[in-house]
């Protein structure tokens, strides 16, 4: 956590780094959702989203929680129980909902040429 190895339970807060190594997960528990951190994944805990950098997470939220992974974002469509896994390797996104549905936003930036 933070570039620190965590202990068995550890209090998360927002802006917090977590990098799992390989072999090792982890879970998130905030009120209203539950994401498991799978090996090899650095994500960035923001309260009500997840910035993931590379790697793969499985989430069971009733609070709409999102994931971020650059320009695009992953926002469950009701605040009732979703279950969607989100992976990000090698630049490749895979989303995955198992339950209820998800939205998936694209924010492209806008270019400007002198």
């Amino acid at each position: 956590m933070n570039g620190n190895p965590a202990l068995n339970t550890i209090a998360v807060f927002p802006d917090t780094l977590i990098q799992t190594q390989k072999g090792h997960s982890a879970k998130i528990e905030a009120d209203g959702s539950s994401v498991m951190v799978q090996p090899e994944t650095m994500v960035q805990f923001e309260a009500d989203e997840l910035v993931l950098d590379h790697g793969s997470l499985q989430l069971n939220t009733s609070r709409e929680m999102r994931v971020r992974i650059g320009c695009i974002t992953v926002v469950p469509v009701t605040s009732d129980l979703t279950q969607y896994d989100v992976t990000d390797l090698n630049g490749k996104i895979k989303v995955v909902a198992y339950k209820n549905d998800v939205r998936i936003h694209y924010q492209s930036a806008a270019i400007r040429r002198s």
